[in-house]
């Protein structure tokens, strides 16, 4: 009976040696045979043991032991043998192993019940030498796995065994047989051996929320593992995976790697996505150069979840890509589609090719994209991955309210500069093809085009845009121009004009001008057309609006509207807030023309408490029929009195009293 109690291990049990004369101890390995139990309160702390070897100094963990060990140190068994770390770490099994002292030549066969562990166990350990209490470097991969369990068999030498059995984890499982020969060189390592998952999340694992339930059959043999040595064999099938909704089946690979060259093919003959994807990748050169041919014969936008539009049709393409690089910073080549067909209930589409061409391996980049519809590029000095938070910094500049600077992972580094400079371009050859199948509100004249420049040292961004005709849902324009860029160190100057603004082709705004001057949460405005002829049709709208996190302030200074030679006029500068609940808050505002009148004020929101009242006086409805139209009204008469606009059960209540000469409302009103 053995009790050995410190102030960090506590071992109890029975150990028994068995042996024929006391000279037997002087070939203890041999010839004394052990007979022992360790209870399962046994712990021992790995501080203690390394009073008797120092190479554990820096380990302070304590372990929980149990179970049976037997026979001699040659010839070793483990039965019903547990060991426990942490909340998550512990194995439960049964352990044989032979020919010890010396562990390279020792047989082992281990029939594990259980093996577990997971990153907050591990991530405590420190890094061998343990004394210098270096972190443990982990993949972050393996956080997300949770807890990984596995129950199966390994039997073999360390350096030549095979096990198989089953992994379990947060993520779904995976079952392996794998037979593995070590050799005096990592890269002399042979590796034979069969993978199955089934149902796994993939998505998760590397951070793609989008892409889960793997169940995958495949086999790998190869020798290797360094790139310059590696040379692999890999074959299999995705029995399924699910892609944002839609479970693909029926996914052939086949790859292999030999002297830096990898050569690889997909086929897919999912009913909805029938494609092939060949090519290759090579590694020998400073950047690896990529191949791939790829022939789409059938997607079904729709039924992939590709697209919501339920009535989208199916797409056939020819994709290729040669291009060289290991990131998007330096990626480049040419990406080529060609022969593409989309076919909808009702058309057929027969779109042209289009290429991007990158340049991205000198300090001067350039990328374009060129096709039948539109020409676009961007060209300069400057890294793709740091555009996004570049112009998050640049809005930061001006608007510091409403945006961060994006904050550096480095110490005493709070804020991140960049120096990203690039001009692009966008011009529009035909805009028809996009109009029918992407953007059906919004149509845009040949020769349209979208430029500018971005230079993120200084925070300048400057946008020019134009199109002789323009249209969106009902808003129709002619020579639209609009231009954005700095104005001082902290303000953003706006304009946008035009010869003439429709509305559903019966009001018409010419030769209007928009002008817009902001500063984080300031900002003035000035609006102005005029027809000049007669009649005339003229106006003014300028004033100011602040806006903050739980509120937008709108101030008007000025109102001058002519509308066929009748003028409306505001009387005194006036404000509107909307507040963060949807309350707007009118306070009086008064126009007059001559002898007419329209005052509006109070408060337009859910409350049945609240209303807005416009009170009028010898109101002319005539003048207003042009904007009328848009519901289909026409009316002939005067307005006085009160129109009171209330929410009563969630529907907007009109009062008002009416002096009316006619009404005539439209067949479809």
């Amino acid at each position: 009976n053995i009790y050995i109690k410190t102030p960090k291990t506590f071992i109890k049990g029975k150990i028994d040696f068995l042996y024929s004369s006391w000279d037997d101890y002087s070939d203890f390995i041999e010839k004394v045979k052990m007979n022992s139990c360790l209870e399962d309160s046994t712990y021992v702390s790995f501080k203690d043991i390394a009073s008797f070897t120092s190479e554990l100094n820096g380990l302070n963990e304590t372990v929980f032991l149990s179970g049976d060990v037997k026979g001699y140190v040659n010839d070793l068994i483990l039965q019903n043998f547990k060991l426990a770390y942490g909340k998550h770490t512990k194995f439960n099994g049964n352990i044989t192993l032979s020919g010890l002292p010396d562990i390279n030549t020792s047989y082992l066969h281990v029939d594990a019940k259980e093996i577990a562990t997971n990153y907050t166990d591990l991530i405590k350990l420190p890094n061998y030498p343990f004394n210098e209490n270096k972190p443990i470097d982990l993949p972050t991969e393996l956080k997300r796995l949770g807890t990984l369990s596995y129950k199966g068999k390994f039997d073999g030498f360390i350096s030549d065994f095979t096990t198989y059995g089953t992994f379990n984890s947060g993520l779904g499982s995976i079952a392996t047989e794998l037979s593995i020969k070590l050799g005096n060189k990592q890269d002399d390592i042979i590796y034979h051996g069969k993978v199955k998952t089934n149902l796994f999340d993939l998505g998760t694992l590397i951070g793609q929320n989008n892409l889960n339930n793997l169940s995958l059959n495949c086999e790998i043999k190869g020798q290797g593992i360094s790139l310059k040595n590696l040379k692999a064999n890999f074959e299999g099938q995705v029995l399924n995976i699910n892609y944002n909704g839609y479970n693909y089946k029926d996914i052939k690979l086949d790859g292999k790697i030999d002297n830096k060259l990898f050569e690889g093919l997909l086929v897919s003959k999912d009913p909805n996505a029938d494609l092939d994807f060949n090519g290759t990748v090579d590694f020998k050169n400073k950047f690896p150069q990529m191949n791939f041919i790829s022939t789409i014969n059938n997607l079904k936008l729709s039924a992939l979840n590709l697209v919501n539009d339920k009535d989208s049709g199916n797409i056939s393409t020819q994709l290729f890509i040669n291009i060289n690089g290991d990131n998007s910073d330096n990626m480049s080549g040419q990406i080529n589609f060609d022969n593409t067909i989309y076919n909808t209930k009702t058309k057929t589409f027969k779109l042209s090719s289009f290429n991007v061409d990158m340049d991205q391996q000198s300090a001067e980049k350039e990328i374009k994209l060129t096709t039948g519809y539109l020409n676009a590029g961007i060209k300069g000095k400057y890294q793709l991955s740091n555009l996004k938070p570049a112009i998050e910094s640049l809005l930061s500049h001006y608007y510091p309210t409403f945006f961060k600077k994006p904050a550096s992972n480095k110490k005493n580094t709070p804020v991140i500069k960049y120096n990203d400079e690039l001009a692009f371009k966008l011009r529009i050859k035909k805009f028809n093809t996009i109009n029918e199948l992407f953007l059906p509100d919004l149509m845009l004249s040949p020769e349209s085009t979208l430029e500018g420049n971005l230079n993120t040292s200084n925070n300048q961004l400057n946008v020019q845009a134009s199109s002789s005709k323009f249209t969106y849902k009902f808003l129709n324009v002619k020579n639209l121009n609009f231009y954005l860029k700095e104005k001082e160190d902290t303000t953003v100057l706006a304009n946008l004009s035009g010869k003439s603004l429709n509305i559903e082709d019966s009001t018409v705004i010419e030769n209007f001008n928009f002008d817009l001057n902001s500063a984080d949460k300031n900002s003035s405005y000035l609006f102005n057309w005029n027809n000049f002829k007669t009649p005339n049709n003229k106006g003014e709208v300028s004033g100011n609006f602040k806006i903050s996190p739980t509120s937008f302030l709108l101030a008007c200074n000025n109102i001058s509207a002519t509308i066929r030679d009748s003028t409306w006029r505001l009387t005194s500068p006036n404000s509107v807030a909307i507040n963060e609940d949807g309350r707007i808050l009118i306070n009086p505002i008064e126009l007059v023309n001559n002898q007419q009148k329209i005052i509006l004020f109070g408060i337009l929101s859910e409350k049945i408490s609240d209303s807005l009242v416009i009170q009028t006086k010898n109101v002319a409805l005539e003048q207003f029929n042009s904007l009328l139209s848009l519901v289909k009204l026409k009316l002939n008469g005067s307005l006085n009195g009160n129109i009171v606009l209330s929410n009563k059960n969630k529907n907007l209540v009109f009062d008002a009293d009416l002096n009316l000469n006619s009404l005539k409302l439209n067949e479809n009103f």
